[in-house]
């Protein structure tokens, strides 16, 4: 997981947000004219879509560094890895 990949995430979570907002405005706000209430669903969504991309980040990571740990557990198992002695 790269600084790179968190920054991406967040930059569309952002604009997931900002989207969410003008729905807000255009559709709900005429029925419904509570703008601060459009605030925090318009936030609330940019923040689950940054929690959940973030949450899988992280499962991926997890989950590759686990089978890394396997396969280097594997091959010095099976003895044919010489580790080199300094």
């Amino acid at each position: 997981m790269s600084i790179a990949l968190i920054w991406d995430r967040f930059f569309w979570s952002l604009v997931l947000a900002i989207l969410s907002g003008f729905i807000w405005l255009k559709f709900v706000d005429p029925v419904y004219p509570k703008i601060w209430v459009g605030v925090a669903v318009s936030l609330g969504v940019g923040a689950v879509f940054f929690t959940i991309g973030l949450a899988k980040m992280l499962k991926s990571v997890r989950y590759e560094r686990k089978l890394e740990e396997e396969a280097y557990a594997e091959l010095l198992a099976s003895g044919t890895v010489q580790v080199p002695h300094d």
